[in-house]
C-alpha cells in the first residue's frame, strides 16, 4: 500500500507554511469579485449543502477581517442564499445532475446486461459442447449472404431440406435485409437451438409502444430476419454481430450512433 501522501509545505521567511488549497486560492485570486454561484460552477459542485459549507469555512478563514471588501463578500453570500433565484439555481442545477447521474446509470445497465447475456451465451455453447468459430470470408463469398428472407426461399427452393421461418408483421416483407459488408461471423446450430428456446410468444402480451410505434412488434420482426439470416446461411455482419446475437435472445441493444444495419433497415423503414 502506498505511503499517504503529506500536505504540501512552502517554506516563507524561513517558516513552514501549508499551502493554500485550491479553491480556496482560486477564491484569493478573485477576491474583489468573487461570489457564491461562481465558486459552485467553477468546482462543479453537487450538493448545495456541502456547497454552502465549504464557501462558508474559505470566508471565515481567508475572508474574517473586517475590511470593506470582506464585509461586502459575506453580505452578498448571505443574502444570495435566502432569495428564490439561489433556490431556482440549484433546481436547475439538480435537474442536470439527475440527467447526468441517469445517463452514467442506463449505460452501466446496458454495459451490465450486455455482459451478463454474452456470458450465458458462451456457457450454453460450453455445455452443448459446440465451439463458436469465426471466419473471414471476402466480398465475393459474402455477397449473397444476407439477401431477404423472399430471396433466400427462391434460392434454397431446390434444396431438399427444410428451414424454418419465423412470420412477422406484413410489412416486414418488404424490407431489403441485403448486407454489402466484407466480413461476416459464422454462427453455429447452437445459437439456433438457444434462439428457439427463448421465442415465447407471451413475452409480447405488453408490449412497449412509443410515439404510437409498437416497439415490441419491430423487435419481433427483427429478431424473426435475424434468425431466418442465420437459419439460411449460418452468418452475421461480424461489425455489429453482438447486436444480433443479442436479439436472439430478446435484448435490444440502443447505443448512439452504433445501431446494427439491419435494425436500422426494420426500425427506420416503419415509420416511413
Amino acid at each position: 500500500m502506498p505511503p499517504k501522501k503529506k500536505p504540501r509545505i512552502s517554506k516563507e521567511d524561513g517558516k513552514e507554511k501549508t499551502a493554500i488549497p485550491d479553491d480556496a486560492q482560486w477564491c484569493l485570486d478573485r477576491a474583489d469579485q468573487v461570489s457564491f454561484k461562481e465558486f459552485i460552477e467553477r468546482w462543479d459542485c453537487l450538493d448545495r449543502n456541502r456547497a454552502q459549507q465549504r464557501f462558508g469555512n474559505i470566508l471565515a478563514k481567508y475572508f474574517g477581517t473586517k475590511s470593506e471588501r470582506d464585509k461586502k463578500i459575506h453580505s452578498d453570500y448571505k443574502n444570495w442564499i435566502a432569495t428564490a433565484d439561489y433556490l431556482r439555481f440549484w433546481s436547475k442545477r439538480s435537474e442536470s445532475i439527475i440527467l447526468v447521474k441517469t445517463s452514467m446509470a442506463c449505460t452501466e445497465l446496458i454495459d451490465t446486461v450486455t455482459e451478463q447475456r454474452l456470458a450465458s451465451l458462451h456457457s450454453a455453447v460450453a455445455n452443448t459442447d459446440i465451439p463458436i468459430n469465426t471466419h473471414i470470408y471476402t466480398a465475393a463469398s459474402s455477397a449473397n449472404a444476407f439477401d431477404t428472407p423472399a430471396t433466400a426461399s427462391a434460392t434454397d427452393s431446390s434444396d431438399t431440406s427444410t428451414t424454418t421461418s419465423v412470420p412477422g408483421p406484413q410489412k416486414s416483407s418488404c424490407i431489403d435485409t441485403s448486407y454489402s459488408g466484407d466480413a461476416c461471423f459464422e454462427v453455429d446450430n447452437s445459437f439456433i437451438t438457444i434462439s428457439n428456446d427463448t421465442s415465447n410468444d407471451d413475452m409480447y402480451d405488453d408490449p412497449w409502444i412509443f410515439q404510437d410505434t409498437d416497439v415490441t412488434q419491430l423487435f419481433k420482426t427483427y429478431r424473426a430476419t435475424i434468425r431466418d439470416i442465420v437459419i439460411k446461411h449460418k452468418t452475421l455482419p461480424i461489425e455489429s454481430y453482438t447486436h444480433e446475437l443479442a436479439a436472439l435472445t430478446h435484448v435490444l441493444i440502443l447505443c448512439k450512433n452504433q445501431h446494427s444495419a439491419i435494425a436500422e433497415k426494420i426500425f427506420i423503414w416503419w415509420k416511413r
